[in-house]
């Protein structure tokens, strides 16, 4: 029944313009399980915990379709591949617990928590604050800045900070500036997004109004240094999401994703993407990004060949590619389903 469920999911809310050709390898999708959000939990141990967020419930689910454990959202919940925070805005502290809802850790701070992987930060209230917190409760380091924070992301050690007065700070594992740029080439200094590799070897930030600019930086044996600095044909006075991959800066633009070229800052090619994007990532071959529009929720892969191909489904629930990218679950209200991309 739960098999026929999911079936019927992937023929009504999901679109698959799947062309194998274009992608160099045959790909089809195999629909695995499908589970109720709102069930068990299931005393039974699942190899590995995937969180989902369906509607006005989250929770963790295992990779045999079996829910390990659910709660409904406070006001808003952080979560990762190993627990979540379960929040109010007006809070005190933050109270973090594992994936089947066991009490970890209070921390005592206030804010707003963010995981990136497994690396948890708090950004205070007034967004001048950042804090970075071990998964065992401890405050790891803490950092004040002059300016509102406007963006964050991090990798292999390395957090990467986008500041309202055009200032980007590049922080080690302790806290401490390894690097540091003003961008003042426009008439308003503003860090709009910034993204930086696995590797921390490329950080990409998108700065500025009129123009609205966007500057790769890599790192070399003096240190960071400017690759190139391109004027972007569109402006957002919001966060603009940036994911720099191996080949690739993946920028957010108006219905589409841009793919603009690490070696010479050239856009080698645009997939459309209608609505904003909330997610992204890579695995094998492929870059993934996934964006809300009015009505649904979309999915975007695109080879490191520049093909694309792309799902959609209903906005009511989501769309996220869990485990190593072989794996899309897809939500809705009352269900959660898993779908595994197969390369033959």
């Amino acid at each position: 029944m739960k098999r026929a469920i999911l079936l019927a999911i992937i023929g009504s809310v999901l679109y698959i313009p799947l062309f194998s050709t274009r992608l160099g390898v045959e790909l089809s999708f195999q629909p695995v399980w499908s589970a109720d959000p709102a069930g068990g939990p299931d005393p039974g141990e699942s190899h590995t915990l995937y969180p989902y967020h369906s509607g006005s419930l989250f929770g963790f689910v295992g990779d045999d379709g079996r829910i390990a454990f659910h709660d409904r959202v406070i006001d808003s919940v952080a979560m990762s591949a190993s627990g979540f925070i379960n929040y109010s805005t007006v809070g005190i502290s933050l109270l973090l617990q594992d994936s089947r809802g066991s009490v970890q850790n209070v921390l005592d701070t206030r804010g707003y928590p963010q995981f990136i992987g497994n690396r948890l930060y708090v950004i205070s209230t007034n967004r001048t604050r950042l804090e970075e917190w071990s998964l065992d409760g401890d405050r790891l380091w803490t950092h004040e800045f002059a300016s509102l924070i406007t963006a964050i992301d991090s990798a292999a050690g390395w957090t990467v900070v986008g500041q309202l007065d055009g200032r980007m700070q590049l922080f080690d594992a302790e806290g401490n500036i390894a690097h540091e740029q003003m961008f003042e080439n426009s008439k308003t200094h503003i860090v709009y997004g910034v993204g930086i590799s696995d590797a921390a070897d490329t950080i990409a930030i998108v700065h500025g109004l009129g123009p609205q600019n966007l500057t790769l930086l890599r790192n070399g044996e003096s240190g960071y240094a400017e690759v190139f600095s391109i004027e972007l044909d569109e402006a957002f006075r919001e966060n603009r999401l940036v994911y720099a991959s191996t080949e690739y800066v993946h920028l957010e633009a108006r219905d589409s994703i841009l793919s603009i070229s690490i070696s010479d800052g050239v856009t080698a090619h645009a997939a459309r993407l209608p609505g904003r994007m909330i997610d992204f990532g890579s695995a094998a071959e492929l870059d993934w990004f996934a964006a809300t529009g009015d009505d649904t929720i979309h999915l975007s892969f695109t080879a490191h060949s520049g093909a694309t191909f792309a799902l959609s489904a209903a906005k009511s629930g989501g769309i996220k590619v869990i485990a190593d990218g072989s794996s899309i679950l897809v939500s809705t209200d009352d269900n959660i389903g898993r779908i595994d991309l197969v390369r033959k």
